[in-house]
């Protein structure tokens, strides 16, 4: 079975990390696309700012990066299920309130997309400039099939959205990875 994968708060106190690294503005950079990069990534540096304080996730709630951002502890899980479509590039977060910094993070880039939403079982709201791109859901349904041995991917109808293996839900959730739950399709909205 197949599940979403949503980048959200698992407990109270966790951190939600505001504003874009200069390094990915100034290059223009998103990490959320499916696609890889092909040109150098600097080091990416997130500031913590007074809004962004709390205990840092394993999957970090970092929108401003424009892609994922993994704790080395997520990696090391990612990979011992063969999670191996996930291309990572140098972070350091640096918290100018408390002195810390850490470099245990990356910025991830997970690749590949697979159509495989079963549209007239979805309740969906397709986008009227794109009609093969999905702007909202309420309730979604994979085509299995259509997915093959795929452990972890980006939907290709919404690119935004990633579907994650029972392997990678289980092995996440035995080690307590925070800062990700998994949906249901059919109960995940959007």
């Amino acid at each position: 079975m197949y599940w979403i994968w949503a980048n959200e708060r698992t407990s109270d106190g966790q951190a939600r990390i505001h504003g874009t690294p200069e390094a990915v503005s100034r290059g223009d950079f998103s990490f959320d696309y499916g696609v890889r990069i092909e040109r150098v990534v600097p080091l990416i540096e997130i500031v913590r700012d007074e809004d962004s304080q709390g205990v840092l996730t394993d999957n970090l709630i970092a929108p401003g990066v424009r892609g994922l951002v993994f704790s080395g502890r997520l990696r090391r899980v990612l990979d011992e299920v063969g999670v191996t479509n996930i291309d990572y590039y140098p972070c350091r977060m640096r918290n100018p309130l408390d002195g810390t910094s850490t470099d245990d993070y990356r910025v991830a880039n997970l690749i590949g997309e697979i159509a495989c939403v079963n549209r007239p079982k979805s309740d969906l709201e397709m986008d009227p400039d794109d009609p093969q791109q999905i702007m909202f859901i309420n309730s979604l349904v994979l085509i299995e099939d259509a997915i093959g041995e795929a452990s972890m991917f980006r939907l290709a109808e919404q690119k935004q959205v990633i579907v994650a293996h029972d392997r990678v839900k289980d092995a996440c959730q035995a080690v307590g990875i925070t800062g990700v739950k998994f949906y249901a399709p059919e109960e995940f909205s959007l």
